[in-house]
């Protein structure tokens, strides 16, 4: 664990009901999705400085083994999300929060043109979504944790990845924004 974070900071997230082969695969597949939003993010975000000072972050995540439990030695450690009230901005089946959100009053257009310039970018391959924490209006910045990520190859990213149909349903209730518009993002057919 990071030396900035105590043990008392940490989200622990455990496979339950699998051996330890199926838990490491389970837990190998979230860390992939999630160090995947991750560098997508750092570019989406040099895409956003000249329209708009907010930044999208995910929380630093990373595989632990615990030896002294053999049966489930397995969990991904993340660090916590510290500032702002948690919302989910849009899920792996299609529902993207309206904006701005209704119980926060935030203004949450760049993560919604975040999932839908990662399907622009990717050549209509993959989309990250599942984008789900908080906004620091302080620092103007979305931390993020859990993300998935549909793709094409159903192979890839875990059992959340529903390919095409997660896309179609993404694009049944995205809006188009500013953000969008600005970084001159379009649907792909």
């Amino acid at each position: 664990i990071p030396q900035q974070h105590g043990p008392e900071a940490a989200v622990l997230k455990e496979i339950v009901g699998q051996g330890p082969e199926a838990c490491l695969l389970k837990c190998q597949e979230a860390l992939s999705c999630h160090a995947a939003a991750t560098y997508l993010a750092l570019i989406f975000n040099d895409l956003l400085r000249p329209h708009t000072a907010v930044t999208l972050h995910f929380v630093q995540n990373m595989l632990i083994r615990l030896d002294h439990r053999p049966d489930q030695p397995y969990m991904t450690w993340e660090e916590p999300i510290v500032a702002g009230h948690w919302e989910k901005y849009n899920n792996n089946s299609g529902m993207c929060l309206p904006c701005p959100s209704l119980s926060t009053g935030t203004d949450h257009s760049a993560v919604q043109a975040f999932s839908h310039w990662t399907h622009s970018m990717s050549g209509g391959r993959l989309m990250v979504v599942d984008c789900q924490g908080a906004y620091d209006e302080a620092s103007q910045r979305f931390t993020l944790t859990d993300p998935a990520i549909h793709c094409v190859s159903l192979l890839k990213f875990g059992g959340t990845n529903i390919g095409k149909k997660g896309f179609a349903r993404f694009f049944k209730t995205h809006r188009c924004n500013a953000i969008c518009t600005a970084i001159g993002i379009q649907v792909i057919a």
